[in-house]
């Protein structure tokens, strides 16, 4: 369990009725840490175990961590555990900081004058249609297109959708490894309560019983909460949505 042994340790000492014994640095200063963040967030970050280590050392020798989160996350603030970060509320106006956490799904951030890293909390997921055997570089190469168009970080995919026929098509399985999430598929009857709300294809609802894929299966996973317009090219259509 990533960052998540003392939490689970204070749960199962609660439900027995026992004193829970924890020994990592941070929480014996009875601060937060850069694993326990990642593991509340559900947050992937590039090389997180190096950056945990040394923001961790940081906390526990009392350095001051800035913590800024992205506009559209701040809701997500008061479920999480941040004892001993610094608030940041403006980048550009960074109060006196020895390191910063970014917390963001966004693919860039603004040039700062300070050691920091990105934090991404997985909440991007994403509505897939295709023709049979479409090659998974294709596939690759629409998503990365259309995350790069809405400048979201590819760490912030949560989850990747289709209908019940693609539940064996080797591209999109084949996708959702390389990203690392899970590859959900719904019904034809699951996707048409949503297809109103998308223009649809005779071929498709001819393939597939439904005149459109991307978009209810995005809907479908994201409660309604999409981003952008979809993506048509070569067969294949993105849809993406935000899963909070």
């Amino acid at each position: 369990m990533r960052g998540g042994a003392n939490a689970l340790t204070r749960y199962l000492a609660g439900m027995l009725g026992a004193d829970p014994v924890i020994t990592t640095a941070t929480d014996v200063n009875e601060m937060s840490a850069l694993d326990t963040l990642a593991f509340q967030l559900n947050a992937r970050m590039t090389d997180l175990r190096t950056a945990v280590k040394t923001v961790n050392q940081m906390l526990v020798s009392h350095q001051r961590v800035g913590l800024w989160w992205d506009a559209e996350l701040t809701e997500e603030i008061g479920q999480c555990d941040i004892r001993g970060f610094i608030p940041v509320d403006d980048l550009q106006r960074l109060p006196e900081l020895d390191a910063l956490i970014c917390v963001s799904l966004r693919n860039d951030l603004p040039e700062l004058p300070v050691l920091h890293w990105k934090l991404v909390p997985q909440r991007v997921v994403v509505g897939i249609g295709c023709r049979r055997d479409t090659p998974f570089s294709l596939l690759a190469t629409l998503l990365a297109r259309q995350l790069e168009a809405q400048k979201l970080d590819p760490l912030a995919l949560k989850a990747i959708g289709s209908v019940t026929l693609k539940k064996g098509e080797p591209g999109l399985i084949q996708l959702a490894s390389c990203c690392r999430v899970p590859f959900k598929t719904f019904t034809t009857e699951a996707l048409r309560e949503f297809e109103h709300h998308f223009p649809g294809s005779g071929f498709v609802r001819k393939t597939v019983g439904v005149g459109s894929v991307s978009g209810p299966a995005a809907w479908l996973l994201s409660q309604g909460q999409l981003l952008g317009e979809t993506l048509r090219e070569q067969g294949v259509t993105i849809t993406l949505g935000v899963a909070h």
